[in-house]
């Protein structure tokens, strides 16, 4: 189910995408990579409030998921969360190619303001 909610969501069908990732997490509950997915579709369906909460179980699920501390620092900052720029410098710290990777998923912080700043 997890594989097929990511991909549904890729391709554009979030609203598809999320009985899939409900369904995963139904029976893996807590499991990392699925609230990661989770917080993908919520983030392409623009709520960005309940992406980031599930990015931020993810990260609780595991510390090193840095997919998800990107995707929450670019959710954060679609809401005009400072704290947004905070996720994103530590993830591309950790791992410089999280950006590129990120933007063809079409979660990119191009267009917020905060994205070019140093963190607070």
């Amino acid at each position: 189910y997890n594989n097929r909610c990511y991909v549904l969501a890729k391709i554009g069908r979030p609203k598809e995408a999320l009985s899939d990732c409900e369904q995963a997490l139904n029976l893996a509950p807590g499991h990392a990579k699925m609230l990661d997915s989770l917080g993908y579709v919520h983030f392409r369906l623009g709520q960005y409030s309940q992406a980031i909460k599930d990015y931020t179980a993810a990260l609780a699920a595991d510390p090193n998921l840095v997919s998800s501390l990107y995707a929450r620092g670019v959710a954060r900052g679609k809401l005009a969360d400072a704290q947004g720029n905070n996720d994103i410098h530590a993830a591309t710290a950790v791992d410089k190619t999280i950006a590129e990777m990120k933007g063809k998923l079409e979660i990119a912080p191009e267009t917020l303001s905060f994205a070019a700043a140093k963190p607070q």
